[in-house]
């Protein structure tokens, strides 16, 4: 594959998003699930925005935008619908059409805030770039900015730390270099990333300790992967690399059933044991969701033919 090292990182990013929605772990660990809520899903960010890809004509940019926001849509309304009957800690106290409205198109719920994010800034940056097609790259990039800056600071759709880093990852793209080899994979970038999460006031940098931890982490991870000698391993990281969207859609199932698993795990007062499990369950469990779905195809009802790849 091309983006090996993108494949390892969306693994490993994919497997945090799980944890921090297993519930147990939150409540043992809640210091640790703040500090990776921290930076995750902006290190994730920056990755989509480099991987997003513009050259593409309105017809088929519009159905990249479906085949986000159809799942968003379906997995939002249903997420709401689930908070109502059980405790979701984030959920809804009523399934009124005001409410699922108000829930899918500004504030969101449960884990898909990041599919409407990555909808909002894709279908911004395809529209700057393309209804300007004479100006300078730098022209085109101010005007995204720009555009981004006013969506996230007058309207509540979209976080402008979010937004600056897809616009990051956008950037990165039109070096037209590899993502490894700007983000140089070492190991030596745990020392950053270390620091800062020794530090008991890292929240005070803000923006810097967000962007500091998001690069260490990007530029570490592929180097520790790397090192792992089993082919095997490190097929079965890259193919959960690849297939981090029915992971991401399907996982709340699982991390919800997991609390039911709890009393088989009282010999551990850790609560790792339940956590590797439940991850592997939730991934395990997703792609199987995915691969039913693409046999029967059915997959065609969240606006895709295949999930899996």
């Amino acid at each position: 594959m091309k983006y090996n090292n993108i494949d390892y990182q969306r693994c490993v990013l994919i497997c945090m998003v799980v944890m921090i929605h297993i519930v147990n772990f939150s409540t043992l660990y809640p210091d640790v699930k703040n500090f990776i809520n921290f930076f995750f899903m902006q290190a994730f960010l920056l990755i989509t925005g480099y991987l997003v890809n513009i050259r593409k004509t309105y017809k088929e940019f519009a159905s990249y935008i479906m085949k986000i926001f159809i799942p968003y849509i379906i997995m939002v309304t249903g997420y709401a619908f689930v908070s109502t009957l059980l405790p979701v800690r984030d959920g809804v106290n009523e399934f009124t059409i005001p409410i699922i409205l108000n829930t899918i198109f500004v504030t969101s719920i449960g884990p898909y805030w990041f599919l409407y994010t990555m909808a909002i800034c894709g279908v911004i940056y395809y529209l700057t770039f393309n209804l300007v097609g004479k100006w300078s790259i730098m022209g085109k990039l101010c005007l995204f900015a720009t555009f981004l800056m006013l969506v996230s600071q007058y309207t509540p759709v979209l976080n402008s730390t979010n937004a600056a880093f897809y616009f990051t990852g956008v950037c990165l793209r039109l070096s037209e270099k590899r993502l490894d080899e700007i983000i140089k994979p070492s190991l030596w970038s745990i020392l950053p990333f270390i620091a800062i999460a020794s530090f008991p006031n890292y929240k005070n940098w803000n923006f810097l300790a967000v962007t500091i931890l998001a690069l260490s982490f990007l530029s570490f991870v592929p180097k520790l992967i790397q090192s792992i000698n089993n082919k095997k391993v490190l097929g079965i990281i890259g193919y959960i690399g690849r297939n981090t969207l029915p992971i991401y859609l399907f996982h709340p199932i699982f991390t919800m059933g997991g609390k039911l698993a709890l009393p088989l795990f009282n010999f551990d007062n850790s609560g790792g044991v339940h956590t590797v499990f439940t991850i592997a369950v939730s991934i395990i469990g997703s792609i199987a969701i995915a691969a039913i779905l693409d046999r029967c195809h059915l997959s065609y009802i969240f606006a895709r033919k295949r999930f899996l790849r």
